[in-house]
């Protein structure tokens, strides 16, 4: 049995996966201003990977949560 093969979209979502922590950990410490800064990074590592396995469902989602994360950067 081959092993399976990472490529670059495998290495987006696991980075995406690392921001989302990060981005989670930073609004927990009431840091909002920065951990909305990293969400909206992971959302940037998570779109194309969404895009490329057809996940509608997940782009709207992201699309909703980006659109708070510049809000919030925003205001």
């Amino acid at each position: 049995m081959k092993p399976y093969e990472q490529d670059w979209s495998d290495r987006s979502r696991d980075l995406a996966n690392l921001f989302f922590l990060i981005g989670y950990l930073t609004l927990m410490l009431d840091h909002t201003k920065a951990g909305a800064g990293v969400y909206l990074v992971a959302e940037c590592f998570l779109m194309p990977h969404s895009i490329r396995c057809r996940s509608w469902s997940t782009v709207a989602v992201s699309l909703v949560f980006t659109a708070a994360s510049v809000a919030r950067l925003l205001a």
